[in-house]
This record gives C-alpha cells, sequence and structure tokens, in this order.
C-alpha cells in the first residue's frame, strides 16, 4: 500500500496540472464572452450523464461528454431564441441540467458512492485509464484553441468586423461552448461538479485585475491556476484534507488578494478620489 502511495499522488499531480491549464485557456473565452455562469450548468450536465452512464453500466466519460455537450448546445441554441440574454438561457440550463442530476443521483442509489466521487471530485484516486481519458480530451481542447486561436480572439472582439470578413461568428460560439463543455468533462474528475464553476470562472476573473491585453490575460489566468491548485494540492495532502476544497480555499484566497492589490482598481479609486477634490474645491 505504502509503495503505491507516490504513484497515485504523481498521478493526481499530473492530473491537477493538466485541468489547470485547460481551465484556463477555457476561462479567458468565457469570461469575456459573459459565459462564465455557464460552467456551473455544464458541470452539473455532466455529472448527471456520468451518473446515468454509470448506473448503465457504461463508461461514464461518454455520458459526461454527451450531456455536457448537449447542454453547451441547447445553451446556444437557446440564447439565440430569446435575443443574446445569456444570463437567461444559463438560469434555464442551470435548473435543468441539476434537476436532471439530482434525479440520476436519485436513481443510482446503488452506484453512490461512484457518483459521489464526480460531484466533489477525486483525484488521488484517479485510475491509469481515467488519467489516459483526461490527457486525451485535454490534448483535443488545447489543439483546437491552438488551431482557431486567432479566429476566436478576432470574434471575441469584433464580432461585426469578423462577419464581414466571412467569418461564422454562430459556428466559433458554439465551438467555445463545446470546448468549455469538454472541460468540464476533465474538471468533474479533478475537482467535482461543485467547483467546476470556480475552475472555469475564477481563473480569468483574478487575471482580469491586473492584465491589460489578451494575451497577458491568458497567460496569468494560467500561472495563477497552476499556482492555487499545486499549492492546495501539496496542503491537502500533507494536512490529509479533500483536495478539491482545500483548491477552492486557495482559489478564493488568491481572489481576495487580488482585489485588495488590483492596478486597475487602485487607479479608479484614485480617479474617484482626484474627482471628488476637484469637485469640493469648485464647490
Amino acid at each position: 500500500m505504502l509503495e503505491n502511495i507516490p504513484i497515485l499522488i504523481v498521478k493526481a499531480f499530473i492530473a491537477i496540472v493538466i485541468a489547470s491549464i485547460v481551465s484556463a485557456n477555457i476561462s479567458v473565452h468565457m469570461v469575456l464572452r459573459g459565459l462564465s455562469a455557464l460552467g456551473a450548468a455544464l458541470a452539473h450536465a455532466a455529472l448527471a450523464g456520468a451518473t446515468i452512464a454509470i448506473t448503465l453500466g457504461i463508461n461514464p466519460l461518454i455520458g459526461a461528454v454527451a450531456t455536457s455537450i448537449l447542454f453547451a448546445i441547447l445553451s446556444g441554441y437557446s440564447e439565440e431564441r430569446i435575443g443574446g440574454r445569456s444570463d437567461m438561457s444559463v438560469g434555464i440550463i442551470f435548473g435543468s441540467s441539476t434537476a436532471i442530476a439530482v434525479l440520476a443521483i436519485a436513481l443510482s442509489s446503488p452506484y453512490i458512492s461512484s457518483a459521489w466521487r464526480f460531484l466533489v471530485g477525486d483525484v488521488l484516486g484517479i485510475t491509469d485509464y481515467e488519467l489516459i481519458e483526461l490527457v486525451s480530451v485535454s490534448i483535443i481542447v488545447i489543439i483546437v484553441l491552438i488551431l482557431f486561436h486567432g479566429e476566436l480572439k478576432y470574434t471575441l472582439f469584433d464580432p461585426e468586423s469578423s462577419e464581414a470578413y466571412g467569418l461564422n461568428i454562430k459556428f466559433y460560439r458554439y465551438l467555445i461552448l463545446i470546448l468549455a463543455s469538454l472541460c468540464t468533462v476533465v474538471n468533474l474528475r479533478v475537482v467535482g461538479a461543485l467547483l467546476t464553476e470556480l475552475f472555469i470562472a475564477a481563473p480569468a476573473i483574478i487575471a482580469y485585475e491586473f492584465a491589460h491585453s489578451f494575451e497577458k490575460l491568458r497567460n496569468q489566468a494560467i500561472s495563477i491556476t497552476l499556482i492555487s491548485s499545486i499549492t492546495g494540492f501539496i496542503i491537502a495532502v500533507v494536512a490529509n484534507l479533500p483536495v478539491s476544497g482545500v483548491i477552492g480555499v486557495t482559489m478564493l484566497s488568491i481572489y481576495i488578494l487580488a482585489l485588495l492589490l488590483s492596478v486597475k482598481r487602485r487607479r479608479c479609486r484614485s480617479r474617484i478620489c482626484m474627482r471628488y477634490i476637484r469637485w469640493v474645491f469648485r464647490g
């Protein structure tokens, strides 16, 4: 048993590093597109799919990928029909996916321990086959992001000109939604459905307090996620605490620190103070 502990830790460490890099890259696109809240809905959809797959005796990855992509496409379609209101479509998707996840867990009571692993994460229990699946899905996401980097960036910041140049805005929006759903599947096994939203939203939100360009935002998001994940992982292993919970608290601490040290907010506060001083002296 003791001989296997280092191997388990190494596999868990690899899984956390890979999930962190993928999540940070997706986080930038999701936050800048105003879709950061969608991560929770996709996580619950993936949880429902994985739980249903366990009940049916098939690979949980297949169920998680199928349901998360289905809900991602449904979210994009709903947003189009509603008229560009992503908050409304996310609310519908989040509520329905949560309901399905609850029902799936209730119906899979004989397999509740397996379902629980996807709910809260169990990275220290990851198997060789699951690690291969995680790496494979992550490679697909990263390759697609690299191949379509220019198009995704251009359609994000200047959709009107992109459409004028012949780029299909709808295609790239659906593409990032599908990549986000695959990212949730990666995180499902590492940090669980409950913390997947944090992994998708927090990196870019924290980096946004300091970055002034897309590339800096992405690089800082990756650094922030790696620091919080590795630090949380080490603390959790040493203190014998839940890895996902410690990582979540670590990322929250970094977010609070970022708010206190934010260059943008200090600049904003200084401008407000200067305007107030001028107003007082004018009065």
